[in-house]
């Protein structure tokens, strides 16, 4: 599904921003805005993100209404 590899993509960059955080404002902020993002992926396609196989890395930042199949 081309938008899961954009959201992909754009949450893997974000992961790798956020390992170079130094202040913990910031990587709070980048905490949240992998979340967002991964909530408005899962609410726009009506679909749940464990029934899509995300990747094992990416379980921490969904919340408990994603997390489920």
């Amino acid at each position: 599904d081309a938008e899961w590899d954009r959201t992909r993509k754009i949450v893997e960059k974000q992961l790798r921003q956020e390992l170079r955080c130094t202040d913990n404002r910031e990587s709070i902020n980048r905490t949240a805005s992998i979340k967002r993002r991964l909530e408005k992926f899962s609410h726009n396609w009506n679909s749940k993100l464990m029934t899509i196989n995300i990747p094992e890395h990416f379980i921490p930042y969904c919340s408990y209404n994603t997390n489920y199949s």
